[in-house]
């Protein structure tokens, strides 16, 4: 479990759902965006319940993005699919379904440890780089006063990033639970270097510069898979 992420896994589904629905919610198509992107939430949590968290910000996010009626419609389809299918199912099987998705997980033990090496040994250690140029675009966004664009990320990386730390924080988190964060950090990490890249164009010194923090963040991810066979 804690080696591989294999396909038939309902992880790598949930983060499928995931991601296309966190990809959806900024889709210039109304149907897109406030039809798709909440149903795939939903689908998402129904999935594994971790990516609830990331539902609630997608609620605020309509409330707060969207005008007029619009702004109610993501929110009630996302909500009313998950009241509907917690209680219908809560009565479906005598009140099994809410112990076991959330009453016994919130009996779990919790590693006081991973408060803080969630950050320092499964962050910092092995994607320092990547975070680190996120943290300098939420920055740049702040001083190109892109507003929406920098709470929407700030969102996404915080509520997906907090899945993975949450689960750590649980004594049966192992190292697959990282997965959530670190695809949103990468992707992310992309976006940024390809802006960081086209900022200095013209600036030879600081490309070269660049191109040798993206390939030390490669280096630094290189592992043997000879102990996994």
């Amino acid at each position: 479990t804690g080696a591989w992420f294999d396909v038939a896994r309902v992880d790598s589904l949930s983060i499928f759902l995931l991601f296309f629905g966190v990809y959806s919610m900024e889709s210039p198509n109304f149907v897109v965006r406030l039809v798709l992107a909440p149903l795939l939430l939903f689908l998402a949590f129904f999935t594994k319940q971790t990516a609830l968290i990331v539902g609630i910000f997608a609620c605020i996010w309509w409330a707060y993005s969207e005008t007029g009626r619009n702004r109610y419609i993501g929110p009630l389809i996302f909500l009313s699919l998950l009241f509907a299918s917690t209680l219908g199912l809560h009565y479906l099987t005598d009140g099994w379904y809410t112990y076991y998705i959330f009453v016994l997980p919130s009996e779990h033990d919790i590693r006081i440890q991973m408060v803080y090496k969630f950050f320092t040994d499964d962050i910092l250690n092995n994607i320092g780089l990547a975070f680190l140029v996120i943290l300098l675009g939420l920055h740049w966004q702040l001083l190109d006063r892109d507003y929406k664009q920098f709470l929407f990320d700030l969102g996404i990386v915080s509520t997906i990033v907090t899945i993975s730390w949450g689960s750590r924080l649980n004594w049966g988190g192992h190292v697959n639970v990282l997965i959530p964060a670190y695809g949103i950090i990468i992707l992310l990490y992309g976006v940024g270097i390809g802006k960081l890249a086209h900022t200095l164009h013209a600036n030879r010194r600081g490309l070269v510069t660049l191109y040798f923090l993206v390939n030390l963040q490669f280096v630094t991810l290189f592992y043997s898979p000879i102990s996994m066979i």
